[in-house]
């Protein structure tokens, strides 16, 4: 068998995370529909807050 791709893919929530971090400040809200667990979607809002 040949592969013809391989690759992978950021989670959305780290995505996000690395996005706008540098970019909210104290006060602003990000809203944001993903698919990660909950435990992933803590640790974002913890680092985002």
């Amino acid at each position: 068998m040949i592969t013809l791709l391989e690759t992978s893919f950021e989670r959305s929530v780290d995505a996000i995370v690395s996005q706008y971090q540098a970019v909210l400040s104290s006060g602003d809200t990000l809203n944001a529909w993903v698919f990660d667990d909950l435990a992933a979607r803590q640790q974002a809002e913890q680092t985002l807050a």
